[in-house]
């Protein structure tokens, strides 16, 4: 009876091993799966990033470009005449600019 009992008692051991062993090799898996995506990730970061940074310039050709319509309203005022209206349009053209430059901003800043 005890020879059955350390034979049950070994085949549980080598059982628990040979799981371990198996946990072991599936956790190392998920690990190497998690560098592999977090360097994906940070590659991705890397190559957007510059991208991004572009609002600066969108920002800017906006500002400009509201700046310059101001400018234009006052001369047209000034000499009493009305804007034309493919001018008026450059307003909604330089409030869009603006508005996107702002929103990509936004998504940089969460870099």
């Amino acid at each position: 009876m005890k020879k059955i009992y350390k034979d049950i008692e070994t085949a549980k051991k080598i059982y628990l091993e040979a799981k371990k062993s198996k946990l072991e090799k599936v956790e190392l898996s998920l690990i190497d799966d998690v560098r592999d995506l977090l360097k994906r990730g940070r590659n991705i970061q890397k190559e957007i990033k510059p991208e991004l940074n572009k609002f600066n310039g969108l920002l800017r050709a906006g500002g400009e470009l509201t700046k310059k319509f101001k400018e234009l309203e006052v001369a047209a005022k000034d000499l009493g005449v009305d804007i034309p209206n493919e001018f008026k349009d450059l307003q909604d053209i330089a409030i869009e600019m603006e508005n996107q430059g702002k929103a990509i901003q936004k998504a940089y800043n969460l870099f």
